[in-house]
C-alpha cells in the first residue's frame, strides 16, 4: 500500500497511476483494506481504469468488511445514489 501511495502522489518516485493501481490491487488481494479503498477510488473516478461505480462499490464494501470506516462511508454513499 505505501509504495502504491507513493506512486499515486508522486512522492519519491515519478507519479504513475498505472503503477499505483497495480500496487493497490496487490495490497487489496493480500487483505489490505486501504489498498482496496484506494483502488475503489480509482474506479470511482475512472482514472487509469474504466470508470465503474459498481466496481468501486465492491471495493469499498471489501474495505468496509475489513474494518476500514472510509470504505463503509463510501459504499453507503454509492448505494444511496442507486449504484
Amino acid at each position: 500500500f505505501n509504495l502504491g501511495f507513493s506512486y499515486d502522489k508522486g512522492q519519491g518516485v515519478k507519479q504513475s497511476s498505472k503503477q499505483a493501481i497495480i500496487l493497490f490491487k496487490k495490497a487489496c488481494d493480500m487483505g489490505g483494506a486501504i489498498g482496496c479503498f484506494n483502488l475503489g477510488v480509482y474506479y470511482y473516478k475512472g482514472e487509469g481504469v474504466k470508470q465503474s461505480d459498481q466496481q468501486a462499490s465492491i471495493l469499498f464494501k471489501k474495505a468496509c468488511d475489513m474494518g476500514y470506516e472510509d470504505g463503509c462511508n463510501s459504499h453507503s454513499i454509492l448505494n444511496k445514489q442507486g449504484n
